[in-house]
Order: structure tokens, then C-alpha cells, then sequence
């Protein structure tokens, strides 16, 4: 959770749109509010605000032009914008995002959708500072420490998470292994992101919910295989995937210069993982089919041979009891002596109990490919 202490500046300059944002949210963040984005520029100088609820469509001064400007000082930079507009079009969105934004919502607003936006733009806005305050103090270490050398030392480290990354990508066995390797790698650059990647099974989201603006960004971007920049976001797409970084050095340009050029090689790494993803699982489903249809032969093979021992068995077994059964008839006019005709018969029952065990060896022979069957069953999964 959020800290509810922190400030929402509500930005309209229609009265019934700013009453409707106060009671959704009253008692559950500190509120204020102004009628037009002057208004906004002047309240947000004197500090204290935490996010900001803009309007688009406003007179003398529209909510793009109010981001630009609030993003464009340093002292207002950081605070946090949602987008509140009746405007629903991709290119309304995608201009907010240009602007700066953070999030875009359209009206009417529910109050789930409100709440859940702001809960995760503030917390957003929490990690970024933090991991801020990380980047400076370990920069403020290094140039204290060793300067130029440093650097040097830096550049290793960096190309040292990279390969690292690079290695950790060969066990990722699914998308969701792989973007928690790349995320991780990100994080260690102190960059925050999200990524699509587009597989054989439609298109998946990492690190944005689907309903998200980054997610609408990165759904409707029509630059393939480039990097594009605007402000402290960068957007850098292959054939794969497609991800888009936060919170570039804009401050350090150095530093932005090298992040740039590594945001490169790790979007094809993990380009070429995901397409080597999607080979493995090319190549797991043919053996899947090639086994299915192994088993499948495997039965129908299994019933054809049942049957014919089954029907053999039972042809040899009406020819032996219409041979005991006319031996029978036939023992009283042969005129034997009593030990010959039970020694006949005694010969007669002993192919009759062979014949029995012909049925032993039919179960014999079941068992045997029902348990090759069931083999297949387990190597198949």
C-alpha cells in the first residue's frame, strides 16, 4: 500500500468533473483542485503535491501543454500524471505518453480503475525515487573515488551484466523466466520497464497490467526494429518483443549514451531467446504428434493381434473337441481294448488342457504391449 497521506491536485475546469473525482477519492487521499492548467502550473510550484488528476480539453492551456511544461522543470518533473479525458482514440493516448504522462484514464471514470491507477502510479513513483537516490549515491561514490578510472571500471561491470545476462537466458525455459532474467538485468542498470512480447500463442505482457497506458504505448507503436526516444521514456522494439524503459539517465548523459547502446544488445539477446522459445515449443509439439500417432498405431496394432489370436484360438479349439468328440463316438465301434480306449482318451484330454493354456499365452502377449503402450503413455507426459 501507498502511503494515503499523499497530496492529489484534481485538474478541470468543468466543477460537476472535479466534484465527481472528490467523491470518489475523499477520505481516502488529502484532495485539491483548480480550473485550468495555469492554475495547475502555479499550485505545483509551491510543492507538496504527490500526483496529479489533468484534464485534457481545457481552454488557454490543454493537459499535454500543461505536462510538457510540469515535466520540463526540474522542480515538478517527478510528479506523478494521470491522464483524465474523455478523448478515447490510440493517438490521444499515445500524445498523453509523449507528454509525460503516466497513465491515462477515460471518462466517465470508475472508481475500482481510479483507485487501482493511482495505488500503482504512487508506488511507481516511490520505487523510481528510490532507485533514484541509489543511482546518485553510487555516481557521487564513483566520481569521488576514482574519477576517469572508475568509468572504465563501470564499463566493465555494465558489459559484465550483460554477459551474465546473457548466460542466465539459456536456462529460461518460458516467456515468464525469461522476463523476470530481463527485468532483473534492467534493474541492476537501475532502468525500470515493461515488455510485449509477441509469441506463437498471441500476444503476452510483462511488468504492465493489460488494461495499462504502457500497455495501449506499446500495443499501438509502429517503429519496427528501432529505438525511439522521447524524454526519459525509450521505446525499443524487435521482431519478437517490444519494451519499453522508464526512466532513462536523462541527467547523466554519459551514462544515457551507454544505457542506450546496452538496451540494444539486451533487446536481441532476448530476441533471440524468445525465438528459440519458440522453436522448443515447435519441436515439442511435433514429438507430442509423432508420439500420439505412435501410440495410436501402437493400439490398433495391439487390437488386430488380439483378434487374431482370439479367433485362432477358438478355430483350434472347435477342431480339437469336434476330433475328441467324434473319437468318442467312434472308441465303442473300434473294438479296443479298455486300457487302449483310455490311453486314446487319455491323449484326447491331454491336447484338450494344452489348448487351455493357449489362452494363458494370449494374456501373456496383452500384458506385454499394453505395458510397451503405457511406456509411450509416460514418455509422452
Amino acid at each position: 500500500m501507498t502511503d494515503s497521506n499523499m497530496t492529489i491536485l484534481i485538474v478541470d475546469d468543468i466543477s460537476d468533473n472535479r466534484e465527481l473525482l472528490n467523491l470518489l477519492l475523499e477520505g481516502k487521499y488529502p484532495l485539491q483542485e483548480v480550473c485550468s492548467g495555469r492554475q495547475c502550473l502555479d499550485r505545483t510550484a509551491e510543492g507538496g503535491i504527490d500526483l496529479i488528476l489533468l484534464d485534457v480539453d481545457m481552454p488557454e492551456m490543454d493537459g499535454y501543454e500543461v505536462c510538457e511544461k510540469l515535466k520540463a522543470n526540474p522542480a515538478t518533473a517527478l510528479i506523478p500524471i494521470i491522464f483524465v479525458s474523455a478523448l478515447t482514440s490510440a493517438e490521444a493516448r499515445l500524445r498523453g505518453y509523449e507528454a509525460g504522462g503516466d497513465e491515462y484514464l477515460t471518462k466517465p471514470v470508475l472508481e475500482e480503475d481510479l483507485l487501482e491507477r493511482i495505488e500503482n502510479t504512487l508506488r511507481e513513483k516511490v520505487e523510481n525515487i528510490t532507485l533514484s537516490e541509489r543511482a546518485t549515491d553510487l555516481q557521487t561514490q564513483a566520481n569521488d573515488a576514482m574519477g576517469t578510472a572508475l568509468e572504465a571500471m563501470t564499463m566493465g561491470s555494465e558489459l559484465g551484466i550483460i554477459i551474465r545476462f546473457m548466460q542466465d537466458t539459456d536456462s529460461c525455459s518460458n516467456y515468464q523466466d525469461l522476463a523476470t532474467a530481463f527485468f532483473s538485468t534492467l534493474q541492476q542498470f537501475g532502468l525500470n520497464s515493461c515488455m510485449m512480447v509477441r509469441s506463437r500463442d498471441g500476444i503476452k505482457y510483462f511488468g504492465c497490467p493489460l488494461e495499462s497506458l504502457e500497455s495501449k504505448v506499446l500495443q499501438d507503436f509502429r517503429h519496427a526494429n528501432k529505438i525511439f526516444d522521447f524524454g526519459s521514456r525509450t521505446i525499443v522494439d524487435n521482431a519478437h518483443l517490444i519494451f519499453l524503459v522508464k526512466n532513462m539517465p536523462l541527467d547523466d548523459p554519459d551514462k544515457y549514451g551507454r544505457m542506450r547502446d546496452h538496451l540494444v544488445v539486451i533487446a536481441n539477446i532476448t530476441d533471440q531467446r524468445v525465438r528459440g522459445l519458440e522453436i522448443e515449443l515447435e519441436l515439442t509439439e511435433q514429438r507430442e504428434k509423432a508420439l500420439e500417432g505412435l501410440i495410436n498405431s501402437c493400439e490398433r496394432g495391439l487390437t488386430l493381434v488380439e483378434n487374431k489370436i482370439t479367433g485362432h484360438e477358438e478355430a483350434t479349439r472347435r477342431v480339437m473337441q469336434t476330433m475328441i468328440s467324434d473319437l468318442e463316438a467312434r472308441l465303442f465301434s473300434l473294438g479296443l481294448e479298455e486300457d487302449q480306449e483310455k490311453a486314446l482318451m487319455k491323449l484326447a484330454d491331454k491336447a484338450g488342457q494344452e489348448l487351455e493354456l493357449l489362452g494363458d499365452f494370449q494374456t501373456e502377449i496383452h500384458d506385454s504391449l499394453e505395458g510397451i503402450i503405457n511406456g509411450l503413455y509416460k514418455l509422452a507426459g
